[in-house]
């Protein structure tokens, strides 16, 4: 049985980055016509289309996106302090997610949102922001952080016992960077595998983005007793 009132917890931040997210405006060759114009690229509206597109396999489910949004947001970890979101969408956006933000429950909502954010780079368009587009690079995020990790997690990756790697992790740095894959099938662009220090697996299984964040989470908040 793991003893953490033996353990030295470093850990002062969590940080999440949804990367390479499924998260894009529709280009115009394929809206023009349309007479409702669907700005967000979904395969469920689009999907013979998204097939012309380069790196198809990695476009059209920003449903991912909005499923672990909603557990980073709502867990303890974001509500007692912890937790910074940002995510880094498929064309090299930096969207930084503020910790009061609570994202639409509704999908078509959310997809609303997520439109107006790409078009205006805030919401709500006027006033302080809940969601920005900054124009930063991957890199430019991490050096914001002292004594810090970046972690990615896939199923390339070494595998490990979640919680064990997490204790001696939060025993050596203050700050970790998770970065989770949002987009359905493939592998991290060159830019986020770039900033990686340690890919590792928490399963043999293909697992989808949310539930890894509902784990990482979890593991997290359990190490903190949350």
């Amino acid at each position: 049985m793991l003893n953490l009132n033996q353990r030295e917890i470093k850990l002062k931040r969590v940080i999440f980055i949804l990367a390479d997210a499924s998260l894009e405006l529709a280009p115009e060759w394929i809206i023009k016509g349309l007479k409702v114009k669907r700005r967000i690229l979904d395969v469920f509206w689009f999907k013979d289309k998204i097939l012309k597109m380069p790196d198809n396999e990695k476009r059209g489910r920003p449903d991912i996106v909005h499923r672990a949004l909603l557990l980073l947001q709502d867990s303890l970890l974001n509500k007692r302090g912890y937790l910074r979101v940002y995510i880094h969408t498929i064309n090299g956006d930096i969207i930084e997610v503020l910790p009061k933000t609570r994202p639409p429950r509704h999908y078509l909502r959310f997809l609303g949102l997520i439109e107006q954010l790409l078009i205006k780079r805030k919401v709500p368009p006027q006033g302080e922001p809940l969601m920005r587009i900054i124009n930063v690079r991957l890199r430019d995020i991490i050096n914001k952080y002292n004594s810090c990790i970046v972690i990615g997690f896939s199923r390339r990756g070494k595998r490990v016992n979640l919680l064990e790697y997490l204790l001696d992790i939060v025993s050596m740095y203050e700050n970790v960077v998770n970065i989770v894959g949002a987009f359905p099938k493939g592998f991290f662009s060159s830019d986020v595998t770039d900033v990686i220090d340690e890919l590792i697996s928490i399963s043999e299984e293909s697992l989808s983005a949310p539930y890894v964040v509902s784990k990482i989470i979890s593991a997290y908040e359990f190490i903190l007793q949350l």
